[in-house]
């Protein structure tokens, strides 16, 4: 699981893959409009990219996104322990948080 900014589902990375995403933060869809979501994203299990050399890791993993920062980056605890409840509920075994503060 990825909890972050979201994850933009047209990136080439995410095209072909089966993501469950969800989002926290109040009146926002799990839409990543910063990047470093889909970035994460992407380098933990993003889908192999056509005339690239490999992209994710773990590109067979199941797909699970926590919207939890906003499009500036940031988000309340709340929202990030929301966020990682959720990733637990629904059975992930890893959950990636590449939260920083300022």
């Amino acid at each position: 699981a990825i909890v972050d900014t979201g994850v933009a589902l047209s990136h080439p990375a995410c095209v072909g893959r089966n993501i469950e995403a969800v989002s926290f933060v109040p009146y926002e869809n799990s839409e990543d409009r910063h990047g470093h979501g889909t970035h994460c994203f992407g380098t933990a299990c993003g889908a192999t990219v056509a005339n690239k050399p490999r992209y994710g890791i773990a590109t067979g993993a199941e797909a699970l996104v926590a919207k939890c920062l906003d499009a500036t980056g940031l988000g309340r605890e709340s929202w990030i322990l929301a966020g990682i409840d959720w990733a637990l509920s629904q059975g992930a075994d890893i959950i990636s948080l590449s939260l920083g503060l300022p």
